[in-house]
């Protein structure tokens, strides 16, 4: 595939007119000018100048790293969508699956999460367009909209025969990167989920509420943290290190000049312990290596992705705009006039020692493998968030409690065990056996959350244990 993506390239650069080659005989440009002065002369049809232009650069980016892509001007909306923080739309991801497309997650203050709309439903109607055989981009597109307006979904799920209708208002969505907890009285819990626009104010307001309590042990859970953008993820970083080196950015082009970025921020007064796994990569790698060696903290768990590159991007001209005289990576080029954007690795970054974690990854301080059975914080949500909900709330209340209930060793598997699991429950709790959720009830189904992360979760265990 790399040989003909190649032939490709040469065959597009040639005609688009992006190179003027004065390449002695040797050049590989000059093979493919005779291959395609063939094709010129022998194909029977035409040629879409726009295609060709566009499969050039689809061709430059498929002969890079698998970092490298080139985005169509909509997929390049929807990258900045994910990485700005907020968007407007219903609060829903979701993937195609078997004829539907399968809700991963509901967002946290959302349309849909306000709905009662659940991970696992399925979008069969968007607007009374069916929506089976759409690609997701489409049907993502059909979802969202202008702020204020309505949209109509209807949703299969499991042990209903009818379809489920839920009409939402769009709303801007903030995406909550980071999620904070009390692990108990003296230990807080930041997890950083990913680095968007919203990340470093929404720690530095979960630092702030530990600081108000007198808390001064924090657990920074970087698993499953797969990067984001390096500048919210210096800022962040610096909350924790205080004064010091956090990276620098090395640019491959020796006209580019290389960033260093330290932190003057004062000197924090926390025991920290810092999760990480294999998952951990790029921009939560340079995290958790600035945390250890500027000894701001301890590093527990596995060693991390490896991923020490990063990544720059450049919306380019259309061909046809090209043609009329654009540079193809001028100012005047943008995301309304654009032919795509091209992101591609551009350099690596160092670890404030100088290191270089490609391909190696960070290796942590108490290096302990998760066991299989692990159930981590992130994937439990707590029960008794929703009593502050509006019509439709029930159904996440129920779902999350069966989680819990589940991970309790409770039998959930149908209606009848599920209400007899509940009426066990609250016995056992010294509650009277209702076998349906109160707010009470709730209440102490997410303090039994706590008591079996911290008993299951053995890398959470260590942390813990070292921060005390």
């Amino acid at each position: 595939m790399k040989r003909i993506a190649s032939v490709a390239l040469m065959i597009t650069m040639v005609f688009s007119g992006l190179f003027i080659s004065s390449a002695s005989a040797q050049d590989p440009f000059d093979y493919a000018r005779g291959v395609y002065e063939y094709v010129q002369k022998n194909y029977y049809g035409e040629i879409d100048d726009d295609v060709l232009a566009n499969n050039l650069v689809l061709a430059i980016a498929q002969t890079l790293d698998k970092y490298s892509v080139f985005m169509s001007p909509a997929e390049a909306g929807s990258f900045f969508d994910s990485i700005s923080g907020e968007f407007v739309g219903i609060g829903v991801s979701f993937v195609y699956d078997n004829g539907a497309h399968r809700i991963l997650t509901v967002m946290k203050r959302s349309p849909a999460r306000t709905a009662g709309i659940l991970p696992g439903d399925l979008i069969m109607f968007v607007d009374d367009i069916d929506v089976r055989l759409l690609t997701s981009e489409e049907t993502a597109t059909l979802v969202k909209g202008p702020e204020g307006v309505e949209v109509v979904l209807k949703i299969s799920r499991e042990g209903f025969e009818q379809l489920l209708e839920f009409r939402l208002i769009r709303e801007k969505i903030i995406v909550d990167s980071s999620t904070f907890m009390l692990l108990n009285k003296d230990v807080g819990y930041i997890e950083i989920s990913a680095f968007n626009q919203n990340t470093y104010k929404q720690v530095s307001n979960a630092v702030d509420h530990f600081k108000s309590r007198g808390i001064n042990k924090i657990v920074l859970d970087l698993r499953n943290n797969g990067g984001g953008l390096v500048s919210q993820a210096v800022l962040a970083t610096g909350i924790f290190i205080g004064q010091g080196d956090i990276t620098k950015l090395d640019f491959f082009n020796p006209d580019h000049t290389d960033i260093s970025y330290v932190s003057s921020q004062p000197k924090p007064d926390f025991k920290l312990s810092v999760l990480v796994n294999e998952n951990t990569a790029s921009a939560a790698e340079l995290m958790a290596a600035a945390i250890m060696e500027n000894d701001c903290g301890i590093i527990i768990g596995q060693i991390t992705f490896g991923k020490g590159i990063f990544q720059t991007g450049h919306y380019i001209a259309s061909y046809e705009d090209y043609i009329k005289g654009y540079s193809v990576f001028g100012v005047n080029v943008n995301s309304e006039n654009a032919g795509g954007y091209l992101h591609m690795t551009t350099g690596r970054y160092l670890t404030p020692l100088g290191n270089d974690i490609h391909n190696t990854g960070i290796t942590p301080d108490v290096n302990i493998k998760a066991d299989g059975a692990d159930i981590s914080i992130k994937d439990i949500e707590p029960a008794g968030e929703y009593f502050n909900h509006h019509p439709g709330g029930e159904d996440n209340i129920r779902h999350n409690a069966k989680m819990i209930l589940s991970m309790l060793g409770y039998d959930t598997s149908s209606e009848r065990a599920m209400e007899a699991s509940i009426v066990k429950f609250q016995e056992s709790a010294g509650l009277i056996g209702t076998g349906t959720f109160n707010y009470i009830t709730t209440r102490v189904l997410d303090h039994h959350v706590i008591e079996f992360l911290e008993q299951n979760d053995i890398q959470l265990a260590q942390a813990l244990k070292h921060i005390d």
